[in-house]
Order: structure tokens, then C-alpha cells, then sequence
């Protein structure tokens, strides 16, 4: 786990996504040789490099484009120019995102492993499987999606410059969705481990009862219930796991908002590219393998944005969930100190709140989805009327 860790982290650095460092730190707790991140100077100048090239690239992208073009349809040449402006500009603000609010990342990275450490002393073997399970799908998932993109791309007409420079701020983009959702699973696994801790108290406690009923009162009451020491250490990690959630929000925040107005208008123009010659005619085929590279990047973003609002959707029911088990448990307990401590549990998820938006505009949900998919419909509605007034513009 600690590995796997490391190889992504070590994949983020590399375009951009993660300026902080990770070492070994140690503490004078019970943990050792924690592994903790830091601030680092490296990384922002690291970005800042990153970020000059991205804007020289870009501008000579633009320029190749209108020098280029195939297809001499003004809309056309509007339409590859604005979305290759969009890319290039999600790219350059998302790394310098990273540069001004490294500090968070870094806080946001120590509280994550800090909640995992005091989960450990449970022995949820299952946790850890359950997330890497969740974490090897969606990178082969992507990297597949990404090997067709690259392998159609490179039987289109685009050459082996462009296609590079198509590729690089699109990379970058694909990386802070997969990051993000990397996280959100991590968050989930953790959620999901804390409450099948206290489900298993839930048990005990029921269990518990029936013998108080039955008036056998062989084992002890504690054997059944939680120690009061253990209701602590669950109810901090789950404030904790609040607090977290709230911070990568917080963080993902402006981020995430530009990666889906990038997503949408993509998934826009894809899909007016694929859709174009069934309406306009075959003619309007540059080429079969453009045709089908547009589906390649279709699939990409279609499946970008499934995967976030899925997970996300996932993560906040679980952690609701939370607040009805300790209920549970308060249903069936007899003993007064757990009692008093699960009231005290039951106090704090009351005034707590979790839910992931981008600036509070909207919620990452699964009914995004449904919002983009009528807004997609609306817009390509209006790109086929003005491909249709420019057509007839240009005829003879």
C-alpha cells in the first residue's frame, strides 16, 4: 500500500500535481517512521518551469492550428482554437493552484495518513485490499483509455508535434481527476472500515441484551460492548475523516470547477465531431481515423467525469451511514459510561456536514451528471445551427 502510494505520488510530481515532498518522519508517539509530507521550495520552481512551457506550447499549438486546418470551415477553426485555448488555460491555472495552496496539500496528506495509523490498531486487514482493488480498476481502466487515444492518434492525420502537445495539457487535466478520485476512495475506504468497526459493536450490544432478557448474565458486559477508550478513538477518526473531507473540497475546490468546464466543453466537441457527418454527410469525414480519435477522447472525458461523481456519490452515503450505526448501538446499550460517551459521538455528526462541490456552485454528485447531459444536448443543438448557417454561407 505504502508502495503504491509512493509510485502515484511519484506520477503526480511529475506533471505537477503534488509540489510538496514525502519522507520518513518520526514522532515520539506510537507510530515510527511515519511517512509525512512537507513543504518544498522545489516544487513550486519545478511548477513555475512547468507552467512556461505549457504557455510557449500552447501558443504555438493555436498558431499550428490556423496554419493547418483541414477543414476551411470558419466554425471549424473557431471551434479547435477555443478548445485548445480551454485546455492549455485549465493547465497553467491547475499548477499554479498547486503552488499557492501547498500548505493544504500538506495538511490534507498528514491528516489522511494520521487517520489511516489510528484505524490500524483495529487490524482491518480488508481495508486496505478493499481500496487497492478500487485503485487498480480505475488506473487500468484509464491507462486502456489512454493507449487507445495514443495508438488511434497515431494513424490520424495530426502530427507527432501536435499530437504532443494535445497530449501533455490533456495528461495533466486526466491526472487531477484521477488524483482527486484516488483521494475520495481513499476517504471512502476509510469510512467504510470505521463504520464496520461499529457495526460490529452493534452486534455485541444487541447480543448483550438478549442475555440481560433472557436474565443470563454469564460474560461480562464489557466483553460485549466497546471500552469507552475505543468510542474515543472511533469518534475522533471519524471527525477526523469530516475535517479532511471538508479540506480537499476546500482544496479541490476551484480546480475540479475548471477541469469540468474543460470535461464538458471537450465532451461538447467530440461529440459534435462525431455526430457531424451523420447529420452533414460523409463528406465532412476528414479522415475514418479523426473520426474515431474524436470517440477515443470522447471515452476519455465521458469517462473522467463518471468516475468522479460516482466515487463521490459512494464516499457521502457511507459517511452518513455513520450516524445511524451509532444510534443502533445506543438502542441496545445498557452500560452508562458508553452510553453517556455515544451520546456525546451522536452530538457531534449532528452539527457535521459533508459535501463535495466545486465553489460551492454545485454539488459532485451523480445528479451533475444529469445537469451536464441536458446542457450537452442544448449546446450541440446550437453548433449544428451554426455549422448549417456557415455551410450555406459558404456555397457558391
Amino acid at each position: 500500500m505504502v508502495k503504491g502510494t509512493k509510485y502515484l505520488f511519484d506520477i503526480f510530481k511529475v506533471f505537477g500535481l503534488a509540489t510538496m515532498s514525502m519522507t520518513d518522519c518520526t514522532k515520539k508517539n506510537n507510530f515510527k517512521n511515519r511517512k509525512m509530507f512537507s513543504y518544498s521550495y522545489h516544487g513550486i520552481i519545478y511548477n513555475g518551469v512547468l507552467i512556461c512551457f505549457l504557455i510557449i506550447a500552447g501558443i504555438y499549438k493555436m498558431y499550428y492550428i490556423r496554419d493547418k486546418l483541414i477543414d476551411q470551415s470558419r466554425m471549424s477553426e473557431v471551434i479547435d482554437v477555443f478548445g485548445n485555448f480551454i485546455i492549455y488555460a485549465v493547465s497553467v491555472v491547475l499548477l499554479s493552484k498547486y503552488m499557492i495552496s501547498q500548505t493544504l496539500a500538506v495538511r490534507i496528506g498528514n491528516n489522511l495518513y494520521s487517520i489511516n495509523l489510528v484505524l490500524k490498531r483495529f487490524n482491518l486487514k480488508y481495508k486496505n485490499q478493499y481500496m487497492i482493488m478500487h485503485y487498480k480498476l480505475v488506473l487500468l481502466f484509464d491507462i486502456t483509455i489512454w493507449l487507445g487515444v495514443i495508438i488511434i492518434g497515431s494513424f490520424s492525420d495530426c502530427t507527432f508535434i501536435a499530437a504532443i502537445l494535445t497530449y501533455i495539457p490533456n495528461f495533466i487535466i486526466n491526472c487531477l481527476v484521477i488524483q482527486y478520485v484516488v483521494i475520495i476512495i481513499f476517504i471512502y475506504g476509510e469510512a467504510k472500515a470505521l463504520n464496520n468497526q461499529l457495526r460490529k459493536y452493534v452486534d455485541r450490544a444487541f447480543s448483550n441484551t438478549l442475555l440481560y432478557q433472557f436474565r443470563r448474565p454469564v460474560l461480562s458486559v464489557h466483553y460485549y460492548l466497546p471500552e469507552n477508550n475505543e468510542i474515543i478513538l472511533l469518534q475522533k477518526s471519524c471527525l477526523s475523516i469530516y475535517e479532511v473531507s471538508n479540506n480537499v473540497s476546500k482544496f479541490y475546490s476551484l480546480s475540479i470547477l475548471i477541469c469540468i468546464v474543460k470535461l464538458f466543453f471537450s465532451i461538447i466537441l467530440n461529440t459534435y465531431f462525431f455526430l457531424k457527418p451523420s447529420i452533414f454527410g460523409k463528406s465532412m469525414i476528414t479522415s475514418t481515423m479523426n473520426h474515431v480519435w474524436s470517440i477515443s477522447w470522447l471515452t476519455l472525458d465521458t469517462f473522467s467525469l463518471c468516475i468522479l461523481t460516482q466515487y463521490i456519490t459512494m464516499t457521502v452515503n457511507e459517511i452518513k451511514k455513520t450516524g445511524d450505526i451509532v444510534h443502533q448501538i445506543l438502542r441496545h446499550s445498557t452500560s452508562l459510561g458508553v452510553i453517556k460517551q455515544l451520546n456525546n459521538f451522536s452530538l457531534h455528526l449532528l452539527h457535521k456536514n459533508i459535501q463535495f462541490t466545486a465553489m460551492d456552485m454545485f454539488s459532485l454528485d451523480c445528479t451533475l451528471l444529469h445537469s451536464i447531459v441536458g446542457s450537452i444536448t442544448t449546446y450541440l443543438v446550437i453548433l449544428i445551427q451554426f455549422q448549417e448557417n456557415s455551410s450555406e454561407k459558404h456555397k457558391p
